[in-house]
């Protein structure tokens, strides 16, 4: 009869009201202790690479990438599509300008996006009828001028007679036509790698530093609505799709285990000696974590799982030892 009752009393005494008080003060007793361990004793290495690896299975990836979709992002957006204020009001005056200064720092676009984007066909059009519409304006100008000049410099003309000198002009402008078309379709790609040249000579110059920083401002000066408002669920649908082809991928391609071995092995290596709180200072969390507010939140879940019937089983199986312990010391 020991063993039944010293077990009924260790379940009533660990998910009681008492012990709902002390989680607090042995969540912070723990965790303190644990921050003084070297960061490989608290994380084995090994052991770490084996739980990175079991994750890397491709069921169980695609799943945890689908719920980054299904429950982070979606939520998210469904706070940020009803935000109508501005980005910028997270940011200080202070703080905008450290992002204009970060965006205006050189090398942030590399060369190689310029010349992949003057060679799309997209590109090219949008140049082709840019430049048609200003030289095709440019074009009437011509007859205009022509028009523009005194009898006296139209003598010959006039004496053709002045409708035959309107039927030069407008003969004028429909031979322009043509050739501005034929100078197009030799001269926009020409005119689109000098463009690219341009740019990239002048692509940490003040005036492109200065488009930068200012579609940076921009960006600020919209809402988090402006933002996510092509984030339908039809988008989300369809990247969902994109994400779940990336996991199952990333879970069957061999090189991601050995990069997950490399960088374990890494960190191991230049921090696994290090006390834990000393690793997390490196990286800027020195705060003292806010433990009671961390107990209140972890307790419900605790505290179900020390109420589980397998917990239950477990508390009989130690009451039994322990009073099979006390007979054979007493024995």
């Amino acid at each position: 009869m020991l063993a039944p009752a010293l077990a009924q009393w260790l379940r009533a005494r660990l998910t009681g009201p008492q012990a709902a008080g002390e989680w607090k003060s042995l969540l912070e007793a723990g965790f303190e202790a644990a921050l003084d361990q070297p960061l490989a004793q608290l994380i084995a290495p090994e052991a770490l690479e084996k739980a990175v690896l079991a994750h890397l299975d491709e069921a169980r990836l695609v799943e945890l990438y689908r719920f980054g979709i299904r429950g982070a992002l979606a939520e998210v957006l469904v706070e940020a599509q009803q935000d109508a204020q501005p980005l910028g009001r997270w940011w200080s005056a202070e703080g905008k300008e450290k992002v204009r200064a970060l965006v205006g720092r050189p090398g942030w676009i590399q060369s190689a996006w310029i010349e992949q984007l003057v060679e799309q066909k997209a590109a090219e059009e949008l140049l082709s009828d840019t430049l048609y519409h200003a030289l095709r304006d440019f074009s009437t100008l011509v007859p205009r001028l022509l028009q523009s000049l005194t009898p006296s410099a139209l003598g010959k003309f006039a004496k053709l007679g002045g409708s035959l000198g309107g039927k030069i002009f407008d003969d004028v402008e429909k031979r322009l036509e043509p050739e501005i078309r034929r100078f197009l379709e030799l001269g926009t790609q020409k005119a689109l790698v000098g463009a690219a040249t341009f740019a990239k000579a002048g692509i940490d110059g003040p005036l492109a530093i200065e488009a930068r920083k200012n579609l940076a401002s921009f960006f600020l000066e919209q809402s988090p609505k402006f933002h996510t408002m092509p984030m339908n669920a039809e988008v989300l649908a369809a990247l969902e799709a994109v994400v779940e082809d990336l996991a199952q991928t990333i879970a069957r391609a061999p090189e991601s285990r050995q990069r997950a071995h490399a960088v374990i092995q890494r960190l191991a290596n230049a921090h696994g000696h290090k006390a834990t709180r000393d690793f997390l200072a490196e990286r800027g969390l020195v705060t003292k974590p806010p433990y009671e507010e961390w107990a209140a939140l972890t307790w419900p879940a605790v505290l179900a799982i020390l109420r589980a019937p397998a917990v239950d089983q477990w508390l009989v199986q130690l009451a039994n030892e322990l009073v099979a312990a006390w007979d054979g010391s007493n024995g």
